[in-house]
């Protein structure tokens, strides 16, 4: 049977929806079904992918309804930080879905990065059918701050990284004495401790709000972004105080005194 089916795979589809008619009219049910099997794997080969990144190699691709799954490969001699994608429908003009993965970002625990010869994984939805859409592979960036493919795209990452890095030079010294406090404290002093902490989220607040001056939208997009999660940390961090479980606040602020310090040192700008 296997060989059977490898062989209905090379047919044009033409060719196998004929021969599923026919399968199908003859009460052959086995062979209308696994002609069938073979007519579903070519339909989710023929989703169309382009890359602007001869490097970054599509490997594998699987699509299930509107879910799709895409392996990738690293051929170049460098680290892969992020990368960059958008999806097009010929049906819709002027739609396009731009998706980024940026892995200094995103693993503000783990230094992760696509290594030369390794392979990630991208999983993502379709808003519509397959044969209407169209993706394409526009960047990637490059641990040596580096790029190949659409700049415009790179540039964006790296303006969004840049964006990050001015808020967390700025909100440094009060995250750090919050966070001191808040570990050699543990929270026992309530009051103090809830002052503080309010005085933190507020000073984030400001910042989230706050206009750069001769900066781009994505600059100034990764800052916005980088004071609201800090804000939704230190959301957590109260919840727990709240609970009334000072080592749990210590935990907490430990992770997330961690988390934004290791993100401080991988973040990388131009110089």
């Amino acid at each position: 049977m296997k060989v059977f089916l490898n062989s209905f795979r090379k047919l044009p589809l033409a060719m196998i929806a004929c021969l599923i008619i026919l399968g199908g009219a003859l009460g052959g049910q086995l062979i209308a079904s696994s002609l069938l099997s073979a007519l579903k794997v070519a339909k989710q080969n023929s989703f169309p992918i382009k890359t602007m990144v001869p490097g970054f190699q599509v490997v594998e691709f699987k699509q299930d309804d509107r879910n799709i799954r895409m392996v990738m490969l690293n051929n170049y001699a460098k680290n892969i930080t992020a990368y960059v994608l958008t999806t097009t429908r010929a049906d819709t003009p002027g739609y396009i879905l731009t998706q980024r993965k940026d892995f200094i970002i995103a693993n503000r625990e783990a230094d992760r990065v696509i290594q030369p010869g390794t392979k990630t994984i991208f999983e993502g939805e379709i808003d519509g059918p397959a044969e209407t859409h169209d993706l394409t592979i526009r960047a990637v960036v490059f641990d040596d701050l580096t790029s190949d493919g659409d700049q415009e795209y790179a540039d964006q990452v790296l303006d969004k990284r840049h964006g990050r890095q001015l808020l967390l030079d700025e909100a440094l010294p009060r995250l750090q004495k919050f966070t001191r406090a808040a570990i050699e404290s543990g929270a026992s002093g309530k009051g103090a401790f809830s002052a503080q902490l309010e005085e933190t989220k507020e000073f984030l607040t400001s910042l989230a709000s706050k206009k750069l001056m001769d900066a781009s939208a994505d600059t100034t997009f990764g800052y916005k972004a980088e004071a609201d999660e800090l804000r939704l940390s230190l959301e957590q961090i109260d919840k727990d105080f709240q609970s009334g479980d000072p080592q749990r606040v210590k935990f907490r602020t430990a992770l997330f005194e961690k988390q934004f310090g290791n993100l401080r040192n991988r973040l990388q700008i131009r110089k």
